[in-house]
């Protein structure tokens, strides 16, 4: 009888050790999920439909942030930004254009093929100084604009391929 109960007592402390690493082992690398999601119209310079702003948020309290033009010209190099203030920054003369998020360049490798570039959010860092946290309702509570110019050299010239006013 005592050699039953150390088997049964061995056997317990194995499956108790097995589970315990097994739990242990889970990881939480998974995707978060989508929770909200907005999308917005870029509007060209004669104010056709120039592509998408797609904002998803995340459960670990970041969103993505996809910007899409719907048409290129092939080697052309674009620029995707989010800029404090709203679309009529683009109408004044030499404007102070504060980054919100920077979300690269992107070349067009086909002429007429869509662009997307996208970036996943938890802190931006303003002009004032340190980075600070920000999320889906951030971006949505504030006035921002999402701006698509392609990269020129000397003379600067307004490059703008589309663009949408995001929140307020």
């Amino acid at each position: 009888m005592l050699i039953h109960k150390n088997k049964a007592l061995q056997l317990g402390l194995i499956a108790t050790a097995i589970f315990g690493m097994s739990l242990a082992s889970c990881s939480d690398d998974d995707d978060a999920k989508v929770l909200r999601r907005k999308e917005i119209t870029l509007r060209t310079a004669t104010e056709v439909e120039g592509g998408q702003v797609i904002i998803q948020e995340r459960t670990d309290s970041s969103f993505d942030l996809t910007v899409k033009i719907n048409k290129s010209t092939k080697d052309i190099n674009y620029k995707f930004t989010v800029i404090k203030g709203d679309t009529g920054l683009l109408r004044t003369t030499n404007p102070t254009l504060e980054v919100g998020l920077d979300l690269g360049n992107e070349t067009s490798t086909t002429t007429g093929a869509a662009v997307t570039k996208t970036i996943r959010v938890w802190k931006i860092k303003p002009a004032t100084g340190d980075s600070v946290r920000f999320n889906y309702d951030s971006l949505l509570k504030y006035n921002y604009f999402a701006r698509v110019n392609y990269v020129t050299a000397a003379p600067v010239v307004d490059s703008t391929v589309a663009r949408a006013n995001i929140g307020k």
